[in-house]
């Protein structure tokens, strides 16, 4: 099955256990025969595509005022209106739909989407 995984983060941007959760399934389902591919977000504008452990990650820049996984963290106007934008992040679901179409997946797991928006 052609499975992709939509999240925040991704090894080896590891946030917590989520990430680390989300790693290992993705790696078990490989390791099963699954065909699987990941989607997270990054700083670095455009999308992109890696390889992690020979899982297919695509990359996405975020767009909005600042990337979530700062080791400083932004000031209290600045995280008002980064929540404001993740409101409805329309930006975002041109990366999903470009995905999408590169991958055509069978099934699609959000795993966690702080920085997607609802809007992807």
């Amino acid at each position: 099955m052609k499975i992709l995984f939509i999240s925040s983060l991704y090894a080896p941007d590891i946030g917590g256990g989520a990430e680390i959760i989300l790693q290992r399934t993705v790696e078990g389902l490989q390791q099963r025969g699954h065909s699987v591919a990941v989607l997270a977000t990054t700083d670095r504008p455009g999308l992109q595509l890696a390889e992690v452990n020979r899982v297919k990650v695509y990359r996405a820049g975020l767009l909005n005022r600042y990337w979530h996984f700062m080791a400083q963290r932004p000031g209290r106007l600045a995280r008002l209106a980064w929540h404001w934008r993740d409101r409805y992040n329309a930006g975002m679901r041109e990366y999903v739909g470009r995905v999408m179409e590169l991958e055509e997946p069978e099934l699609v797991v959000c795993h966690n989407l702080t920085g997607w928006s609802v809007s992807a």
